[in-house]
């Protein structure tokens, strides 16, 4: 009987073993910011969670948890492609993409990274007011991050332009005059804008422009991570064909658009040297077009 009774038990033993082992949460690592005042990655956060709880049935619970903190877009890649303390980075979509690395090929803020406005010293806004166009804008001298994936832009578009290291460093730069103005997106510029002008209060954003290029922006993870790539596809095609993605964005970004009367504001839109991946730019499912935003294009 002992011996029947031994052999069950070791059979079963692993069993509830592997079970326990098939329900333990998936841990997602995403970055954290680049600096103590940087809120940007709360809206990849509300990303992450769609997709992730959109695929619970077939994949099981999650646990995320923001890691990296203070690591520059360079560094997080490398870390990333090393699978070392990052799972997943958002990160603009280049067609040749990035060793090591591979794309969820969905844009996840459906266009609205290249929506750019500007932060200008608040007494040089009478200089702004009467710009229509890039060749006006160019009256003035730009600054922007030499570790932002999307310099190349920059450096294409403005005539003058100060590239530098670090990420506050900028803030201080264009409140001392190093520089005229810095473009943010817009779910950067809101928070950087209550965060730097109360250290900057000369700071504001600027109240009539708002550039735009093509951007699509892509959650990138390790190119052996398999078990993650299928469930971020999977939720995220589920998050667009049942417009949840698009309402997140929308929703995410509708306080900026009406604080900052985005509907009304002159655009000025900039070429994108960089070679992007196209193939979801203007598919009315994964893009959201000028002519949704603004009341005249």
């Amino acid at each position: 009987m002992w011996i029947i009774l031994f052999f069950l038990f070791s059979f079963i033993a692993p069993a509830e073993s592997a079970s326990n082992s098939e329900s333990a949460p998936q841990i997602v690592r995403y970055p954290a910011g680049e600096s103590p005042q940087d809120a940007r990655q709360e809206y990849i956060y509300d990303v992450l969670k769609l997709a992730l709880h959109l695929t619970e049935k077939e994949f099981g619970p999650y646990v995320l948890k923001a890691e990296g903190f203070e690591m520059v877009q360079e560094r997080l890649i490398a870390e990333l492609a090393a699978q070392r303390t990052i799972d997943v980075v958002p990160l603009p979509a280049l067609e040749k993409g990035y060793t090591g690395l591979q794309p969820i090929q969905i844009p996840i803020r459906q266009g609205l990274l290249g929506w750019r406005l500007l932060l200008i010293r608040c007494d040089e806004q009478v200089h702004f007011n009467d710009f229509v166009n890039l060749q006006d804008l160019n009256h003035k001298q730009a600054g922007y991050s030499l570790n932002w994936g999307d310099l190349p832009v920059s450096e294409f578009n403005f005539e003058q332009l100060a590239s530098i290291s670090g990420y506050e460093a900028l803030f201080q730069m264009l409140s001392t005059g190093r520089f005229d103005f810095i473009h943010r997106g817009l779910h950067e510029v809101i928070a950087e804008a209550a965060t730097f002008t109360s250290q900057y209060p000369n700071l504001c954003v600027e109240k009539n422009l708002i550039l735009q290029y093509p951007l699509p922006e892509y959650l990138y993870l390790n190119e052996d991570d398999e078990v993650l790539a299928e469930r971020l596809q999977t939720g995220l095609e589920k998050a667009v064909s049942s417009g949840r993605l698009r309402a997140l964005a929308l929703n995410a970004y509708q306080d900026i658009f009406n604080h900052f009367d985005i509907h009304n504001r002159r655009l000025i839109q900039l070429h994108n040297p960089m070679p992007i991946d196209k193939s979801k730019v203007d598919n009315k499912d994964y893009w959201i077009h000028p002519s949704l935003l603004l009341n005249h294009h």
